[in-house]
């Protein structure tokens, strides 16, 4: 999967946060992110990253934790 051709998508994720139980500060602890950052990677936004490719990481290592597959996560860029 080449990270150029996914969009985050932020609702799922925070979907399966919820659902999970986990509070915006329980996952991010968990994941080694700040809270901010997650919430950016829920809601939108980039300013607490350094590139679009350090933010899909750390989407996909939030999805890893909440045991979601690519599908369930994310999108292919038209």
């Amino acid at each position: 999967m080449f990270i150029q051709d996914r969009t985050i998508r932020g609702e799922a994720l925070k979907l399966a946060r919820e659902k999970a139980g986990y509070s915006e500060s329980e996952l991010a602890t968990l994941a080694t992110l700040s809270t901010k950052q997650l919430s950016q990677i829920e809601n939108g936004g980039d300013k607490s990253f350094y590139s679009p490719a350090i933010k899909f990481r750390a989407a996909q290592k939030v999805a890893e934790i909440l045991k979601l597959s690519d599908d369930e996560w994310c999108n292919r860029s038209s």
